[in-house]
C-alpha cells in the first residue's frame, strides 16, 4: 500500500525542510521516502515499539526512536506532519492517542492517518463457489479474532469525523482498494499474516485446522481472485 500512502503525502504537499513524525514506522519504507523528500533541511522522527528495521537505515535526517505512544509523552507544536499508519485501530486508547498526535503539530501542520476497514474483503464473484465459501469462512474467523482483541475494524471509516471533532481544517478522506489474485505481493503478505495468527483464528471456533490450511492455500493459487480490504487515508490541517 506504499504507493497510495505516497500519493496521499504528495497531495498534502510534503516538501523540503519539513519536520515529520512517522508513527508505527514498521519496516521504514515511508520514513525513507520522507527523508528523500524533505532533504537535509528537514528531519524525520520515526517511532515504533521495535525499531530494528529503522535502525539500519542510513539517512542523516532520520532519527529512530523506541516509543510507546500510549504511555509516553510527545512534544507539542513541533511537527509539520504526523503520520500514523496501521496503528490506531489496534489500540484501545485510539481516540486519546489520536488527540495526542494532533497536538504535536505546528499551526498549519498536517496529520495523515491511515487505517484499514476490515470487513470489506470479498472474493471475486466470478470465481469457483467452493473457493468463495472458503474465503468467507476464513475471513469470518479473522474478523472474530480481531474483535476478540479489541480492534475497531471500521476505524478507518470513522476517521473523517474523528479528525473534524479535533478541529482540523481541510479534512479529506480517500479510500482505496485493489482486486488481486493468488501469488501476488498482496496475497503473499496475507498468507504470512494468516500464518502468524493461525492459533488465534482457529481459537475462534469458526474454522477448523483443515479449513485454515485450505484457506491459507487460496493465496498461493493464481486462479483465486479477491478484493483487499478498504484502506482509508484521512488528513486534516491544524488551524494557523
Amino acid at each position: 500500500m506504499d504507493p497510495g500512502t505516497i500519493n496521499a503525502l504528495k497531495a498534502i504537499g510534503v516538501s523540503s525542510g519539513w519536520d515529520c513524525l512517522e508513527v508505527g514506522a514498521g519496516g521504514g519504507s515511508i520514513a525513507e521516502w520522507l527523508c528523500t523528500k524533505i532533504g537535509p533541511e528537514g528531519k524525520v522522527t520515526a517511532v515504533d515499539l521495535n525499531t530494528r528495521f529503522i535502525d539500519v537505515l542510513e539517512y542523516a535526517n532520520l532519527e529512530a526512536r523506541k516509543l510507546n505512544v500510549v504511555t509516553e509523552d510527545l512534544p507539542r507544536r513541533e511537527y509539520d506532519l504526523v503520520h500514523p499508519r496501521f496503528l490506531l485501530a489496534h489500540l484501545p486508547e485510539r481516540e486519546s492517542v489520536l488527540a495526542k498526535l494532533s497536538q504535536t503539530l505546528w499551526p498549519g501542520g498536517w496529520i495523515l492517518v491511515e487505517e484499514p476497514d476490515f470487513g470489506t474483503e470479498e472474493p471475486d464473484p466470478s470465481g469457483e463457489a467452493s473457493m468463495r465459501r472458503l474465503f468467507k469462512a476464513g475471513m469470518a474467523a479473522i474478523h472474530k479474532h480481531l474483535d476478540n482483541r479489541g480492534v475497531d475494524r471500521h476505524f478507518g471509516s470513522r476517521l473523517f469525523g474523528k479528525l473534524n471533532s479535533l478541529g482540523v481544517t481541510h479534512a479529506k478522506a480517500v479510500g482505496r482498494s485493489i482486486t488481486t489474485q493468488g501469488v501476488t505481493r498482496e496475497s503473499k503478505e496475507m498468507s504470512l499474516t494468516t500464518e502468524q495468527l493461525q492459533v488465534g483464528y482457529i481459537a475462534t471456533g469458526l474454522i477448523s485446522e483443515r479449513e485454515y490450511s485450505e484457506f491459507k492455500s487460496l493465496f498461493d493459487d493464481e486462479s483465486f481472485s479477491w478484493r483487499f480490504n478498504l484502506m482509508t487515508s484521512t488528513c486534516g490541517q491544524k488551524p494557523e
